[in-house]
């Protein structure tokens, strides 16, 4: 028995070392087979057929677009359209230049950036004031005096327009020498001035105008400033009308209050401490008015530098109109006959767009052309608009905070009519303002109308 069980044991130990070796022999198959179904697919996912493509989507500021992967061959997964506060999307481009419009039904051989052209998100133009009437029968506009609402009311001689913080817009007339407002239910109101061409303080229509200008702005008090004949008014909200500073003589002489002197200012802003920044036109400087009534001059353009970047006390400009202030505290000039838009921050200046060639072209920055700009708004976002009046038309262009230019309103739309953007026509944009929902308006002025871009 013994000699039986000892035989058994060596049977079992020979059919266990059997075992393992067929177990070896068909775990190396086993790694064959993964390794070569492995190295199949590794072949099957390089092949040009599965390649995965990235697409990358740049949406300049707007709201983030996903990457995608794509298959070599196939096409992209639109994408839900980015937004960008005031601006509309425009579609995808190839390059960043807006040259070559990406086609949607385009097989992707390569990876791609995809960059986002945005344009301005206007829609509409209508009339808020003014006699529209005569444009309907051939008679042309109708110049006048008279306040109301829509069509009953008459302008001559259309000067500035600006916002107060209350919705109110301003509205200041150069011929019929009486500044008016327009409230937010669209009533116009005479506020100040006799209509006589001379010049009194005193409260609403006892007081007196020689010729307002366009440099006009309100302070956080409700308080209007207005430039009449070289001299600095101010109409409180109580309508009682008085003389901060200058004495009518036209010379650019710093002092305060009537000891100063001015010579046709051109556009005016308040700071974030109360001080009027100035344009003077005449003169080409840039000058500051404090709240005690010191004038003091900021830049002083030497004859022989009429266009010069640099410190601010040594910078050029070339009759300087409009002026704004963003939200960080930087000034936007209107550079007139310098044909571009300045820029002020930390007391340096630079110019910011248009290449200071006279023309007309769309833009980044020095790429683009204006044709005399004089009058600058900023919305909320820091977007610039810009009005150009020429005599024989005039354009309103729209700046995005990187600098691109765009064009609102073309100058070959010339005449007079509502409707869409694209369709309306203007006969000399004389002055823009904003209200808080970014809507424009416009001082439409040989067609003497206040007239409203819609979002």
């Amino acid at each position: 028995m013994a000699r039986y069980v000892s035989y058994l044991k060596k049977c079992y130990s020979k059919i266990n070392a059997y075992i393992s070796i067929i177990k070896m022999h068909f775990k190396f198959k086993l790694i064959s087979i993964i390794l070569l179904l492995g190295s199949i697919s590794c072949k099957k996912q390089d092949s040009p057929e599965n390649k995965q493509i990235l697409i990358n989507f740049e949406t300049n500021g707007g709201t983030p677009v996903k990457n995608q992967l794509v298959k070599s061959g196939a096409t992209i997964v639109l994408p839900n359209n980015p937004e960008k506060n005031v601006w509309h999307f425009d579609g995808w481009y190839k390059d960043v230049d807006y040259k070559e419009k990406f086609d949607i039904n385009e097989l992707i051989t390569s990876q791609i950036t995809l960059y986002a052209k945005w344009k301005p998100g206007f829609k509409s133009v209508n009339t808020l004031a003014g006699d529209t009437r005569g444009f309907n029968t051939s008679w042309g506009n109708t110049t006048g005096y008279s306040d109301g609402y829509g069509d009953q009311v008459h302008f001559w001689g259309l000067g500035g327009i600006c916002k107060g913080k209350d919705g109110t817009l301003w509205i200041n007339e150069y011929l019929n020498r009486r500044i008016r407002k327009i409230t937010p239910v669209g009533q116009v109101i005479t506020v100040a001035g006799t209509g006589r061409q001379e010049y009194k303080d005193g409260f609403g229509t006892s007081a007196a105008f020689e010729g307002p200008g366009s440099a006009m702005a309100t302070d956080s008090k409700g308080n209007l400033f207005i430039f009449d004949n070289n001299r600095l008014r101010k109409i409180a909200p109580s309508g009682e009308v008085t003389t901060i500073a200058g004495n009518g003589i036209p010379k650019a002489v710093d002092g305060k209050g009537t000891t100063a002197g001015f010579w046709t200012p051109g556009g005016m802003v308040f700071d974030a401490e109360g001080n009027i920044i100035l344009t003077e036109w005449g003169n080409s400087l840039i000058r500051k008015i404090t709240p005690d009534g010191t004038v003091t001059t900021l830049c002083r353009t030497a004859d022989q530098f009429q266009f010069k970047d640099g410190l601010l006390a040594n910078a050029g400009f070339r009759f300087p109109q409009g002026i704004c202030i963003d939200s960080k505290g930087d000034l936007y000039i209107a550079d007139q006959l310098n044909n571009c838009i300045r820029k002020i921050s930390n007391g340096i200046v630079s110019t910011f767009a248009g290449s200071g060639e006279d023309g007309y072209a769309d833009g980044i920055g020095r790429k683009a052309k204006f044709s005399q700009p004089t009058r600058i708004v900023v919305d909320k976002y820091d977007n610039l608009y810009v009005a150009e009046t020429l005599f024989a038309s005039s354009r309103l262009r729209m700046i995005s905070p990187d600098g691109e230019v765009f064009t609102v309103i073309n100058g070959n739309q010339y005449g007079f009519k509502d409707g869409l953007v694209t369709d309306s026509k203007f006969n000399i944009i004389r002055d823009i303002a904003l209200d808080d929902n970014q809507n424009l308006y416009v001082m439409d002025d040989y067609n003497s109308l206040i007239r409203m871009i819609k979002r």
